[in-house]
């Protein structure tokens, strides 16, 4: 696995200094999984970030061949690990596991890699004959227990926790066109890519076992008889949770999203399906809400599940703040200052309106607001309501947006207050704010903001804050750092680069622990 921002989460701590830990974070909000006990003398155990490798010493494991991965939810892996485990160590079967449960639920979270979701136990079988004598007996194990994720790139067997595919057991790469990439080798000894893709594949070289193709058992074909009813024209996102598509339904343009069930976790263990059934129940009680798209229609068709909604001719925040900001001095701010005004304004007045049936957005973000901008006259549509709730509940999130949400928060009407805050402030001022850290940032950014937009921009902000202020502190303390941060007491500028430089990289060394 490559390190991207949900692995990242498990080197943060919650600490005095702003420097990470993966064991203290595990030690607090982890379980470490562990098997049956084992002759240490007869299997060699090791372990790297993502897996735990148990290896039956006498078994002189193939480069490459049939796997079997076991897919486990979340609530039920370590159990699942104990009695997996136990058969393997007995038929002196060698396997890999992921190593805790915090690790396992970064794999199965929304933004994890949807290629390895789900594959919790991976089998490593020595011969053909041997990968087809497993596949049942795991299936009866594994009959106990609740379905675990679909995995993508895998086959599954009898519609079970139990998946298969062809592929290396140990890492081989190789440079093919440049790139360097996961292999295979064909009979001639040709390398070839291990196909990691979210679709189960073959070799051109390699066909499924007799017993496979006489055994195997797939859905009925009827439960996707719905699915004809869409019309998709392309992918628009695709996560752990599900996809997002430009669609037609029904001979009318739409989005569709797709919920999966057991996998896309929030920090609340809701998966995509439990995420897209709420969006669309909020949605429907929202419906009057001219500012909140539209829902169509829900349907769920095999284990997932579908949200229709009209499609807003407009662009996200984000992508309107990249256009349209005056990045650039040679460029006038005074029409940007204008919509940016006249969408801090709006953005209070819809969330006092969803506040008004009683519902917080939740993930209020760039990336949830939809920019119409017709002649110049702009208005706003909220989209991505997954995570709405009660106002006055207590803010226990399950998924957020950095530096749009303050854990300080009590409620999640209060929270979308702080993100109306921070969205604001975002517009005239485009960069992670660092607020948090200082005060005093504060000041020194609102200089900026004023040689470029001048003193109409700071009156906006002060009145935004002013009116939020009633609703929550917009000055909180970062969870990880209990101390302020030094702000310089001058402006950079390309004369004084080489002295911040010098600054960083002074500040750190002062941190280090030899």
């Amino acid at each position: 696995m490559s390190l991207d921002g949900t692995e990242y989460l498990k080197f943060v701590n919650n600490n005095n200094l702003p420097f990470y830990s993966y064991e203290k974070i595990l030690n607090q909000s982890g379980t470490i999984f562990s098997t049956k006990e084992l002759d240490k003398s007869k299997w060699s155990v090791t372990r790297d970030n993502n897996w735990k490798y148990i290896i039956f010493n006498n078994n002189l494991l193939p480069n490459q061949g049939w796997k079997i991965h076991i897919s486990a939810n979340i609530n039920d892996a370590a159990e699942v690990l104990q009695d997996i485990s136990s058969f393997l160590i007995d038929k002196k079967i060698s396997f890999k596991f992921v190593p805790d449960s915090y690790t396992l639920k970064i794999t199965y979270s929304k933004y994890g890699h949807r290629e390895e979701s789900g594959k919790f136990i991976t089998v490593y079988p020595s011969t053909e004959k041997q990968f087809c004598s497993l596949l049942d007996p795991l299936l009866n194990i594994m009959s106990a227990y609740r379905n675990g994720p679909y995995i993508l790139n895998d086959q599954q067997w009898k519609q079970s926790n139990v998946f298969f595919r062809y592929g290396a057991f140990k890492k081989m790469t190789y440079n093919i066109d440049g790139n360097i990439t996961y292999i295979i080798k064909d009979p001639r000894g040709k390398c070839i890519e291990d196909v990691r893709a979210p679709y189960y594949s073959l070799p051109n070289f390699i066909k499924e076992p007799k017993f496979i193709l006489e055994n195997n058992v797939f859905p009925n074909e009827k439960v996707f008889s719905d699915l004809k009813s869409f019309k998709i024209d392309e992918a628009i996102h695709f996560s752990n949770a599900g996809g997002v598509y430009s669609a037609k339904y029904n001979s009318k343009r739409v989005i569709l999203k797709e919920g999966r069930p057991n996998v896309g976790l929030d920090r609340n263990n809701n998966d995509g399906f439990a995420r897209i059934k709420h969006e669309y129940n909020t949605l429907v009680k929202l419906r009057y809400v001219d500012e909140i798209v539209n829902p169509i229609n829900y349907k769920e068709i095999w284990n997932h599940n579908y949200l229709v909604e009209d499609i807003v001719d407009g662009e996200s925040l984000s992508e309107f703040i990249a256009r349209e900001y005056p990045f650039s001095n040679d460029i006038s701010a005074k029409d940007y200052l204008k919509k940016a005004t006249r969408i801090s304004i709006t953005l209070m007045s819809i969330v006092k309106k969803v506040h008004n049936y009683g519902i917080a957005i939740g993930d209020l973000q760039p990336s949830n607001i939809m920019v119409i901008n017709n002649h110049d006259c702009i208005s706003l549509k909220l989209i991505d309501l997954e995570c709405a709730t009660r106002i006055n509940n207590k803010f226990e999130p399950g998924l957020v947006t950095q530096d749009f949400v303050s854990q300080h928060s009590k409620t999640f009407g209060a929270a979308d207050w702080y993100a109306v805050y921070k969205i604001s402030r975002h517009l005239f001022l485009p960069i992670e704010s660092g607020m948090n850290f200082s005060k005093n940032f504060i000041m020194r950014q609102n200089e900026n903001i004023e040689d470029k937009f001048g003193k109409s921009a700071i009156k906006t902000l002060t009145y935004v804050s002013n009116e939020i202020s009633k609703y929550i502190n917009i000055y909180p303390s970062p969870n990880f750092y209990n101390k302020e941060l030094d702000v310089p007491k001058y402006k950079y500028s390309m004369k004084n680069v080489e002295n911040n430089i010098v600054g960083l990289d002074l500040g750190l060394i002062k941190n280090l622990n030899f």
